[in-house]
């Protein structure tokens, strides 16, 4: 059965690989924060540059959301939904195992684009403040 873990079409063994892809996430998340936490450690030194530190967030921002939307989707469904309405398995077990896959593939796009400089800034930092109405 180790041998061929990753073509498992059970739902179980499809919901414990998610699991484990969205640890991923939440690891790669937390390197993330911690990196953001580097650079302000000191408001002189800088370990990153200002367009390298918004990227990092917005990745940062990027993946945190990923990893809190499918860990309700992806897993528990896959894992419990079965169980809990007393089927023996999916309906669509390929169509599971290649949901799971897509979410892995994913993962590795949302943080390649980190290395490649596809990851756009985001988030209120990037925008310019609002201007205060004038009155005369």
């Amino acid at each position: 059965m180790v041998e061929v873990l990753p073509l498992q079409l059970d739902h179980k063994v499809v919901g414990i690989q998610y699991v484990v892809g969205v640890l991923m996430f939440f690891f790669t998340g937390g390197l993330l924060a911690m990196a953001i936490r580097t650079e302000l450690l000191s408001p002189t030194v800088h370990v990153f540059s200002a367009d390298t530190y918004i990227k990092i967030v917005s990745e940062h921002g990027t993946i945190m959301m990923m990893m809190a939307s499918s860990i309700v989707v992806g897993p528990l469904g896959n894992y419990f939904v079965p169980l809990m309405i007393g089927a023996r398995r999916m309906a669509y077990p390929r169509i599971e195992a290649f949901s799971l896959w897509t979410f892995v593939a994913g993962y590795f796009v949302i943080f390649s684009a980190l290395f490649f400089g596809g990851s756009r800034p985001a988030g209120r930092a990037t925008h310019p403040s609002r201007p205060k109405p004038v009155r005369a």
